[in-house]
């Protein structure tokens, strides 16, 4: 298979680049979400548990182990996973 050479220029130079860089207001953003498409599972563990999978993968670690938290403390199935999840401060897809 070939390879394909790109150069940061060739992104940041390109119209629209600037888009890239931009970090919407994930917090803002996910209130809305969470208000028009899931009003039965506000509190859920499930809903914090993905909020920061979300948060991490934003690369927001701190905010994302501040969700995990609060997933824990909402009796989550895996609570095992939950507590992984905080103590490596990163996404585990099974728990230890």
């Amino acid at each position: 298979m070939d390879s394909i050479d790109v150069s940061m220029s060739d992104i940041v130079d390109k119209p629209g680049a600037d888009d890239i860089n931009k970090t919407p207001d994930l917090e803002e953003e996910s209130e809305e979400i969470v208000e028009e498409y899931t009003p039965d599972l506000l509190g859920s563990a499930d809903l914090y548990d993905h909020a920061g999978d979300i948060y991490f993968r934003c690369g927001e670690v701190n905010r994302a182990v501040e969700f995990w938290q609060k997933a824990l403390e909402r009796k989550p199935e895996d609570p095992e996973l939950i507590k992984a999840k905080i103590k490596h401060r990163k996404i585990i897809e099974n728990a230890p």
